[in-house]
């Protein structure tokens, strides 16, 4: 009896110490009608919600209530011969510290997605292996969630997942979907995502990444003050990247997520900082250019 209750504890405590990294919520939707069977589509959502937080990702120890929210909505518009194609939303956040406050971390459309999948079809990924496009991309974007969150921690604290997003993008070469390859029209894909923050010439951004929110949100609970120059220290070497290339892809995922958190942020900052806000924050994110003059008045 003592030892059932020993291993029933022990059973217990490594689900807590070793829990999956991952809270996905997961959406597969076919606007067009009669595209495909519902009953399929809501087998693959499944499948793939079962992959993404059942899987351990990595050697971390998340307790249930670290876990990292995230979500996948995919969008079919094709369905041929078992093989899916479509877009995929990839959205993600993160709490800040000693606050209800969530903060946006990733919010990106993979506008072009291909895949075979077969019903009840179990999804296996096997490091180092290209085992198929789904598990492919579904580990990919497993690895990116996870890195994003970690060097928001601590600095290029994601670079062991952003090291298997890299070996699963190499492994992709050959595949004949589309996503993977620097030589495709799609400027925007896979493979410039992750080169944008993994190119040493970026290192600055992940540096940025890391002060703004540990440096800079997660210290406000503590002093509002020291946290906001902070953020306003992240946005200067922002903006430093951006002069020397204005289509920089992280510094344009990074407005995908924060103008509505730095419009509110600085609108109750001192006078100067707001004037430096005014100064940079049109200049980084042009397409809100006029709701930052609008939100940030002097």
């Amino acid at each position: 009896m003592k030892r059932n209750l020993f291993l029933l504890l022990f059973i217990i405590a490594s689900i807590t110490c070793f829990g999956q990294e991952l809270l996905c919520n997961v959406s597969v939707i076919a606007p067009k009608e009669n595209l495909a069977d519902k009953k399929t589509l809501k087998g693959l959502e499944n499948s793939i919600r079962e992959f993404m937080n059942n899987s351990k990702w990595s050697e971390n120890s998340y307790n249930t209530n670290e876990r990292i929210e995230c979500a996948l909505l995919f969008t079919i518009t094709a369905v041929n011969n078992g093989v899916y194609t479509g877009s995929l939303q990839v959205t993600s956040s993160r709490p800040i510290f000693g606050t209800s406050y969530s903060t946006s971390m990733i919010n990106y459309l993979d506008k072009t997605i291909e895949f075979a999948y077969t019903e009840f079809s179990p999804l296996q990924y096997m490091k180092g292996t290209y085992t198929s496009e789904l598990t492919a991309l579904l580990a990919f974007y497993a690895y990116y969630i996870i890195a994003v969150d970690n060097d928001s921690y601590s600095y290029m604290g994601g670079t062991p997942q952003l090291n298997e997003a890299v070996n699963i993008s190499n492994q992709a070469q050959s595949s004949t979907s589309p996503g993977w390859k620097s030589t495709e029209k799609n400027d925007r894909n896979r493979y410039y995502l992750l080169n944008a923050i993994t190119d040493d010439r970026n290192k600055d951004y992940r540096a940025a990444w890391y002060n703004y929110h540990r440096q800079g949100f997660d210290l406000m609970q503590q002093d509002v003050e020291k946290g906001r120059e902070n953020v306003m220290k992240s946005l200067e070497t922002l903006k430093t990247m951006h002069d020397a290339n204005p289509f920089n892809l992280a510094i344009i995922q990074f407005f995908m997520v924060k103008p509505n958190e730095l419009m509110n942020l600085f609108a109750n900052a001192p006078t100067s900082q707001k004037q430096k806000a005014l100064q940079i924050l049109p200049d980084l994110d042009p397409l809100n250019a006029n709701k930052y003059q609008e939100k940030i008045k002097e």
